[in-house]
């Protein structure tokens, strides 16, 4: 049963889980995830809905809106005509080149990409 966990046993653990959950992209459920890996070796005893609270609260997001992608679309596509090259950064978190061409090109924005890249693998 998981205890009543302070503000500061969540902070003193946010590193950890960040790691585990964003960098690593482990599941925050099953035998690996973030939240057997957190009881296993740290002793952290919360339940599911805890850390999609806390996850939350900290916007520790894995997957972006369809706005989001929009959005940067207009701005990529537009830099791109204006022959400027971008690199792309959600947050901290700077977006390979490959997951950005899945992720525009799943809304309809293949046209940003058809002639290629030079040089730098971001935009």
């Amino acid at each position: 049963m998981p205890t009543n966990l302070t503000e500061n046993d969540w902070n003193s653990h946010q590193a950890t889980i960040r790691f585990l959950y964003l960098t690593e992209n482990r599941k925050l459920q099953g035998p690996s995830g973030v939240i057997q890996e957190m009881l296993t070796k740290y002793g952290f005893n919360a339940t599911k809905a805890q850390y999609e609270r806390r996850l939350k609260k900290w916007g520790f997001q894995k997957y972006k809106k369809k706005d989001i992608w929009e959005a940067i679309a207009i701005k990529v596509t537009k830099r791109k005509r204006d022959g400027e090259e971008s690199k792309v950064k959600i947050g901290d978190e700077v977006i390979p080149m490959k997951k950005l061409k899945k992720e525009l090109s799943r809304y309809g924005y293949e046209a940003a990409f058809r002639h290629g890249f030079h040089g730098n693998p971001f935009f």
